[in-house]
């Protein structure tokens, strides 16, 4: 995912290139994926750009999620390593979940609200786009010099990349691997953003273990919240849709939401072992990634 550099060619503190890390990062549905071309477009178009101490660009940046960290990869325009640095996202938590929010809102209002009441969450929004920009700049300083409204484009793009959207596919298998594992010492459910239909290959994935998911009922997080309630301590996410509207729901609860990008496996085109190996794929990650963050520790020897 990259646009072509719409700077001055004279220009050579610069971001020419941006592109995002898929085996990290992951895709989405195509609104997400639109948007996240715009706010790459609109950081092209005009930004001020710059490790420190480095020699005059343009520079490239490749952007990939590690842990709680956001991994910002700096080279030059034709590919020479000039710096990485990680970013923890810790801090830019609460007013990213606070610019979702208040985007939510104002999205919803433009359809219905008063022109008073648009205005007031647009003013909110902008606010909480400073802030966040602001934020940014300051974590950056170090190692980077930008300008304001390059960090106002940058804390665009990391909002946007801030899930599984219809429950189909990578929550139902998550969930019966974790119910595989843990048996019934603890509560395991899963939801989606949006309702889907059930899924084959994610069916037959998983029957190739032992685990049969054709009965899964497919619920939204709604659906979930209204029936059940959303009493969990920690939800995670697999999608960047499904994060967003994780935090939503979360602002007022105590649970931990953790995210955990992990590729679509519906978006594969081939043969029918194709695409079938690439349920495989998500299904052997999430059985991975389960061990390494439930798995039972074993006490040290002492």
């Amino acid at each position: 995912m990259t646009r072509p550099p719409r700077a001055s060619p004279r220009k050579k503190n610069r971001l020419a290139a941006v592109t995002l890390d898929e085996a990290s990062i992951g895709r989405s549905n195509p609104d997400v994926e639109h948007e996240r071309a715009v706010a790459i477009y609109d950081l092209l178009e005009d930004n001020n750009f710059a490790p420190n101490d480095a020699e005059e660009g343009p520079f490239a940046l490749h952007l990939s999620i590690t842990g709680a960290r956001l991994v910002f990869d700096i080279r030059r325009a034709d590919g020479t390593p000039v710096m990485a640095h990680l970013l923890s996202l810790s801090p830019l938590r609460r007013v990213v979940k606070d610019y979702y929010t208040v985007c939510d809102s104002y999205y919803a209002a433009i359809r219905t609200a008063t022109p008073d009441r648009i205005e007031a969450l647009d003013m909110g929004r902008r606010s909480l786009h400073d802030e966040g920009s602001k934020l940014l700049l300051e974590r950056l300083s170090r190692k980077v010099t930008l300008d304001f409204d390059t960090a106002r484009r940058l804390f665009t793009l990391i909002w946007v990349l801030f899930a599984c959207g219809l429950n189909a596919v990578r929550s139902p298998m998550a969930a019966a691997l974790l119910k595989q594992m843990l048996g019934s010492s603890l509560y395991v459910g899963s939801a989606g953003v949006r309702k889907g239909e059930p899924d084959a290959f994610a069916a037959a994935a998983m029957e190739e273990i032992g685990i049969d998911i054709s009965a899964h009922r497919l619920v939204t997080f709604e659906e979930i919240d209204d029936l059940e309630g959303l009493n969990f301590d920690l939800i995670v996410t697999l999608s960047p849709e499904a994060h967003h509207k994780a935090l939503e729901l979360t602002r007022t609860l105590a649970a931990d939401v953790e995210y955990w990008p992990t590729a679509d496996p519906t978006a594969i085109e081939g043969s029918r072992e194709q695409r079938l190996n690439a349920y495989r794929d998500v299904r052997d990650q999430l059985l991975r990634r389960i061990r390494e963050r439930f798995s039972p520790r074993q006490p040290a020897n002492e």
